[in-house]
């Protein structure tokens, strides 16, 4: 949401301007329940330290800096500050934006952790099985993927030869990741996409990602117990 307003990508769950939003929400979210802001005149008496204030400022400092050194993206605060015409029109930008802000990510964060909770307390039916496994191709899919897109051993196991062909006692290192990386096989191969383990029709291909598991006798000996534990 930070982005599609601000055009500012948060780095994380700690960053500065995202925490002083959230506050803000939960600030005004409570004087809304007192009907505590309908006492101000556009929030002029409103001491500098409260967060509603602060982040406002920060759109100030922030975002219309950016405007004037032209370094923003297409974001619904840069579309309104372009259509202004007038001081009052300015005005309303701010509260706009910081209403678009908290409608859209409360919401949307309230609706994900509802879905979650009827996924998790109110099943249909049961959880899948073991058992269900070759009914479901887009899952299986998705774990095929998920093993492809993040090997946990990138270089594989050290091998030692057996025959001549190659030097007796030669170690060999297969380098996992490579495979995973090949652009002969994977398009786009640092995209997560479960999509090229299906045939057009839906149905699962050929490539299992087994070779994850490593090769020949060290071949991972728990393979079975990891593919039933992560699907």
């Amino acid at each position: 949401m930070m982005s599609a307003i601000y055009d500012y990508n948060a780095t994380s769950m700690d960053d500065h301007y995202l925490e002083i939003a959230e506050r803000s929400i939960e600030k005004t979210t409570e004087a809304v329940k007192r009907y505590a802001w309908s006492f101000f005149d556009e929030h002029s008496s409103i001491p500098s330290t409260c967060p509603r204030v602060v982040f406002r400022r920060w759109f100030q400092s922030f975002f219309q800096d950016k405007i004037k050194a032209g370094e923003t993206s297409d974001c619904l605060a840069a579309r309104l500050l372009e259509s202004c015409r007038s001081e009052d029109q300015l005005a309303d930008v701010k509260p706009v934006c910081m209403t678009a802000y908290a409608g859209g990510a409360e919401t949307t964060s309230s609706t994900l952790q509802g879905f979650f909770y009827a996924m998790i307390n109110l099943p249909d039916n049961r959880l899948p099985v073991p058992e269900d496994r070759s009914s479901l191709p887009y899952i299986e899919a998705v774990y095929r993927e998920s093993l492809r897109w993040h090997p946990v051993t990138p270089i594989g196991v050290p091998h030692y030869t057996t025959d001549k062909d190659v030097y007796n006692g030669t170690t060999i290192i297969l380098n996992v990741w490579a495979m995973t990386r090949d652009p002969r096989k994977y398009q786009d191969p640092e995209d997560l996409d479960p999509l090229r383990s299906l045939k057009k029709n839906g149905n699962l291909n050929e490539d299992d990602a087994r070779y994850i598991f490593g090769f020949g006798r060290r071949i991972c000996p728990g393979r079975h117990l990891v593919a039933v534990t992560i699907w």
